[in-house]
């Protein structure tokens, strides 16, 4: 049996991959999404429709860091209480 630090050397184990599966609130939450998104693009031009593109990207960005700095915190966190855990027993 591979160990977990191993399993995600080989890729077998992706924190930063997640899929919401069924939940019915993220798939509604994107479709509405996906839908205004083609909406707003149709209906904008020129210079208006590179700012909304920009903004796009830039949230895109900032969740992607945001989620990056969550998973860290939590690891660090569950990092913690291991390390508290096994002073407390000894």
């Amino acid at each position: 049996m591979k160990s977990a630090i191993e399993e995600l050397f080989f890729g077998e184990i992706q924190p930063n991959v997640s899929d919401y599966g069924e939940n019915p609130r993220v798939k509604k939450a994107e479709r509405i999404l996906c839908e205004n998104e083609d909406v707003l693009l149709k209906l904008l031009n020129g210079k208006e429709k590179k700012l909304f593109v920009e903004l796009v990207n830039a949230q895109g960005e900032v969740d992607g860091n945001r989620v990056m700095e969550h998973f860290v915190c939590g690891f660090k966190l569950g990092a913690r209480i291991i390390i508290e855990s096994i002073a407390d027993a000894g």
